[in-house]
């Protein structure tokens, strides 16, 4: 097994016996609820208390007696209650396994009722003025709601103890509940020293709930979503491409506005070249066929000068091909009318 883990696990033992409260030098017979592998249990062995451990796994406890752990062992359901005697321990500790109660793993499991059923047949097996610890990891408020609820509810007292509330790594939640009699809540360590030491606290921002009043819509691809995301990308140093200033992006030469302006530019005169190409292929598209003719009487020439005709009934023309006529022609063509004769191909 992981020795981090063996370590992690070793160190929450240790805080839940100290929350235990339990009298000093003089054994206790104590419960281990989801005892595991019975790494709680060595630690309460070390420290000279007697243990009985429960656990829904028997691959974990198989481990257990493996490794040769002193307590004794009982496989079973929490959710179903312990089948214990009234008053039978001094006291209970259970290393994140009380959060499980939530989940409902078959169709006919109830959390709330499992809890209730695991709570009251617990204070029933504690004595009175006892303490139960339970070390957990919620999702959220509304399992420690209802963790907390159904246990007040079988006649517990107490409450939830946080150490080390400002730490997202060291936080450790720790339900200490009291049997029979009331007594002081415990502090979470690290508590006072945030308290003495406010200036260094890490204020709670609100950025997650910064979309809760936007009516059911999302708040990806909003303004404030964008905004957010450029700010971002400039903190890391990223291109970051901003209509309302000029910045220099390092892959390029110029600025996003002179890439514009050139892109602009480029495009105006490609436009104009293009418009230029279609008026002079309009122009172009008045032709004389290419080859010998011979024109009628007073046919005027592409260059403007009287052919005189030795047959006026019509042009003979040998070839098909078109060539382009010259462009200094195209208004005396039209105003001398040779656009209406009318040609036939041999």
């Amino acid at each position: 097994m992981c020795s981090r883990m063996i370590e992690i696990q070793t160190q929450m033992s240790e805080r839940a016996v100290e929350l235990l409260n339990l009298p000093e030098g003089q054994p206790c017979f104590l419960l281990d609820v989801g005892c595991g592998s019975g790494l709680s249990g060595d630690y309460l062995s070390e420290e000279g208390h007697y243990w009985v451990g429960v656990d829904i796994s028997t691959a974990m406890l198989d481990v257990a007696l493996d490794r040769e752990i002193e307590g004794d062992l009982l496989l079973g359901d929490m959710g179903q209650g312990m089948p214990f005697r009234p008053g039978t321990f001094d006291g209970c500790i259970s290393i994140s396994a009380l959060q499980w109660l939530c989940n409902a793993d078959k169709r006919t499991h109830s959390p709330p009722k499992r809890l209730y059923t695991f709570f009251s047949t617990l204070y029933s097996s504690l004595s009175r003025g006892s303490r139960a610890i339970f070390q957990l990891y919620p999702e959220n408020s509304e399992q420690l709601e209802l963790i907390t609820s159904q246990a007040m509810k079988a006649g517990f007292s107490g409450g939830m103890v946080v150490d080390y509330p400002n730490s997202s790594k060291a936080k450790k939640f720790f339900l200490c509940l009291f049997a029979g009699v009331t007594g002081v809540l415990p502090k979470g360590l690290g508590s006072e020293t945030s308290e003495k030491a406010v200036s260094n606290q890490v204020q709670y921002s609100g950025q997650r709930c910064r979309f809760k009043n936007m009516k059911g819509k999302s708040g990806k691809k909003g303004r404030d979503w964008i905004l957010e995301k450029k700010e971002r990308r400039r903190r890391q140093g990223r291109y970051v491409h901003d209509q309302n200033h000029c910045i220099q992006n390092p892959m390029l030469k110029f600025s996003s506005y002179e890439n514009d302006n050139i892109f602009k530019i480029s495009f105006i005169f490609i436009a104009l070249a293009v418009l230029c190409f279609v008026k002079l292929t309009d122009a172009s598209s008045l032709c004389w066929p290419a080859g010998r003719f011979e024109p009628t009487q007073n046919t005027p020439d592409v260059r403007g000068d009287l052919i005189s005709s030795r047959d006026s009934c019509s042009c003979a023309f040998i070839s098909s091909r078109l060539l382009p006529a010259p462009l200094h022609t195209r208004s005396h063509l039209w105003s001398s009318g040779v656009l209406g004769l009318n040609f036939s191909t041999l």
